[in-house]
């Protein structure tokens, strides 16, 4: 008797998951070992539907949802993944994602979320991303993150932030990247990052943040890129970067900084690209890139700078691209001839004037190039341009006085020799491109436009 009992259970669990486990008609579900795939992207829904009980990826994104009045897990306890971003989401209760012991990554982007509840994300104990970018949070409960022990990746870009309580990120052991972006921080406590000792990148950028404590980044000893571009920072202190010895990445462009302290960066052995570029920069002091052997990029444009002293950049064996905007004053201090002559300011604004970032001094002999004389205004003139291409493909463009302007990819320092490594140099190279280059190249728009049509379909300067 206590059998047949046991095999009338056995078949009641299953015909009640067979009654739960049903898709909405306007998503598209599929079934696998793992449980039910749902996605119900873009479908106009309001509030999230009954779903099959052995859903492990969910997608709700770009939907109209208002309130979550689902737990999740409770009904779902084999969720994983949890995607619902786009909507119009104001409040996460506590027991939302209770149980949620199985979920991986779950994002809550572009929402109105303006607060972070102690306990709203306290059983996600294997949570490894965590995306709550684009919302209006301005308040985070000190331990809302306590218990992600295994997060990786916390994007909480595009808030209204001002304050990093300094246990914030306590505990956060696992937390490889750190997207603080485009808030309204004004000030890091010392102890904000303390436990974030696997931190791989740290972006504070795009807030109003004055100046950084020396102890901020005392801890992050495996940090490889640190991003404090588009702030207020007026001074860069002599310790404040130094406990970054695996950082290669480090921008502080677009800031306030006046001065650098001669020993701001000398303990940063495997710095790789370096930009301080749109700040109040007058001075260099001579060693300050004395220990940057590896540094292949360095920019400095749009600063006050009037003079560099000699042997600035004397050690920086690596260096590939030392921007070509810095004065033409400096750059002819800087350049000698054969037998030492200088090369005047005047010569080295022509060649300037014309150069791309692999400008040309020739300080022997001959290149062997034909020039084209022209008068003001004839330079796109069609009987002043040769127009040309490059046998076997890689590129085309014009002749201008005798140099044909060829798009090509920009050289590296290793090629890259597979697939994969191309794949990533491109990406690498695409994230390189700042956001305010972009704003300008779209805002460029309307005069190459007009420009081409005042040449009526000829060449122009673009």
């Amino acid at each position: 008797m206590k059998k047949e009992r046991c095999y009338f259970f056995v078949v009641l669990l299953v015909c009640a998951k067979l009654v739960n486990a049903s898709c909405p008609s306007t998503c598209s579900c599929s079934n696998s070992t793992s449980g039910f795939y749902v996605n119900c992207y873009s479908k106009s829904f309001e509030s999230i539907p009954d779903l099959p009980n052995d859903t492990y990826n969910l997608n709700f994104a770009y939907n109209s949802i208002h309130d979550i009045d689902v737990k999740f897990c409770e009904k779902m306890p084999l969720l994983q993944t949890i995607y619902i971003y786009n909507n119009l989401i104001e409040e996460i209760t506590n027991e939302t994602f209770a149980n949620c012991h199985q979920l991986i990554t779950l994002d809550i982007d572009d929402n109105k979320l303006k607060s972070i509840a102690k306990m709203d994300f306290s059983s996600l104990r294997q949570l490894r991303t965590l995306d709550l970018s684009g919302n209006a949070i301005e308040y985070m409960h000190p331990e809302a993150f306590r218990n992600l022990t295994s997060l990786k990746t916390l994007d909480l870009r595009s808030n209204a932030i001002e304050f990093i309580h300094p246990e914030a990120f306590h505990n956060l052991t696992s937390l490889e990247k750190l997207d603080l972006s485009n808030n309204a921080i004004e000030y890091v406590h010392p102890e904000a990052f303390r436990d974030l000792t696997l931190l791989e990148n740290l972006d504070l950028s795009s807030n109003e943040i004055e100046a950084i404590n020396p102890e901020v980044f005392r801890n992050l000893t495996s940090l490889e890129r640190l991003d404090l571009g588009s702030n207020k920072i007026h001074n860069i202190e002599e310790n404040t970067l130094r406990h970054l010895p695996n950082l290669r990445y480090l921008f502080m462009e677009e800031n306030n900084i006046s001065s650098i302290n001669s020993i701001s960066f000398q303990e940063m052995p495997n710095l790789y690209y370096l930009y301080l570029q749109n700040n109040r920069i007058t001075d260099i002091p001579r060693d300050t890139f004395y220990n940057l052997s590896q540094l292949y990029r360095l920019y400095l444009f749009n600063n006050k700078i009037q003079f560099i002293q000699s042997y600035t950049f004397v050690n920086m064996t690596n260096l590939y691209n030392l921007d070509r905007l810095l004065s033409a004053t400096i750059t002819a201090r800087q350049t000698p001839g054969m037998h030492n002559p200088r090369i005047s300011a005047q010569t080295v604004r022509n060649r300037l004037r014309e150069a791309g970032d692999e400008s040309r001094f020739r300080l022997r002999r001959s290149d062997g190039r034909m020039r084209v004389y022209r008068r003001q205004n004839e330079r796109y003139a069609d009987a002043c341009v040769h127009e040309c291409d490059r046998f076997g493909g890689g590129g085309g463009g014009m002749m201008d006085n005798g140099r044909c302007h060829v798009v090509r990819v920009r050289r590296r320092h290793q090629p890259p020799e597979s697939v994969n490594q191309l794949r990533a140099a491109l990406m690498e190279e695409w994230n390189n491109i700042s956001q305010a280059f972009i704003q300008r190249l779209i805002g460029s728009m309307r005069r190459r436009l007009t420009a081409v049509i005042n040449a009526r379909g000829g060449h122009t300067r673009y």
